[in-house]
């Protein structure tokens, strides 16, 4: 039976008695993911410079729009970068499925290590399948509406989790199994993921302070301190998260090749 209270002090009593600390692998999450992601948008903003963006303020100022939307299709990277971009966001996802399989290990008392969080690479096919799929779904959802696409990324939110804690299913049995489990408990999550709101915007306050000052050290010193506030937040929900999976999951033994 699904308890919030109880799973997030189960979350919270193993952030505080758990070795490795889960903190540190927060910490090396955020630097890999980080990195990844840095890289990324490197790519996507490889024609943007300083002098690019006048330009394209002087024609908005001049009042010529049209004018502007043109030049900025000349600054569009090429497909090849666009490619990479994506290979790089979903590397991403590899990397936070291995803070998934370290946050399982750790809440069900588990051996757990830091390098937990490569330990998605062991299965990168499956997951980047998974992915990939979860992707153009919800891409199809959200092509519709809104609220289709929130009620489809609720649907999806164990499939990760089944993917890693069933080795014998593929990615499009978890994504139907996930929208099984899921039946009456989205607004469970939903209210999970809610609780988590205070958190999230109480990690983000020091790089906005950081943002709201002029020159780079105040940046800096911002982002280390949300840095740190989310090192400590993202063991902690996700915790939580695998918690709400054990919590509403049933038990797989096999699945009919029909499924």
């Amino acid at each position: 039976m699904f308890d919030r209270y109880t799973i997030k002090a189960d979350a919270r009593e193993r952030l505080r008695s758990a070795v490795p600390k889960p903190y540190y692998e927060g910490l090396l999450y955020l630097l890999v993911a980080g990195i990844l992601t840095a890289l990324s948008t490197a790519m996507l903003l490889r024609n943007v410079t300083a002098a690019s963006i006048d330009t394209y303020m002087k024609y908005i100022a001049a009042g010529q729009l049209e004018d502007g939307m043109r030049y900025l299709q000349t600054l569009d990277p090429p497909l090849t970068d666009y490619l990479f971009s994506n290979l790089l966001n979903l590397l991403c996802g590899v990397i936070a499925a291995g803070l998934s399989i370290f946050a399982m290990n750790t809440l069900r008392r588990r051996e757990a290590s830091l390098w937990n969080l490569m330990d998605g690479f062991g299965r990168i096919l499956p997951l980047l399948i998974l992915l990939v799929l979860m992707r153009f779904l919800l891409s199809f959802w959200f092509s519709l509406f809104v609220i289709p696409a929130v009620f489809a990324w609720y649907r999806y939110r164990l499939a990760v989790y089944l993917l890693i804690d069933n080795p014998q299913l593929n990615p499009f049995q978890c994504i139907l199994l996930s929208g099984r489990m899921m039946r009456g408990h989205k607004w469970d999550m939903f209210l999970l993921d809610l609780s988590f709101l205070g958190w999230a915007l109480l990690a983000s306050l020091p790089m906005s302070i950081g943002a709201s000052f002029p020159g780079l050290l105040p940046l800096i010193l911002g982002a280390l301190g949300s840095a740190g506030v989310y090192a400590w937040l993202l063991p902690y929900y996700e915790m939580s998260c695998i918690g709400f999976y054990d919590a509403v999951k049933t038990p797989i033994q096999s699945i009919p090749p029909e499924d």
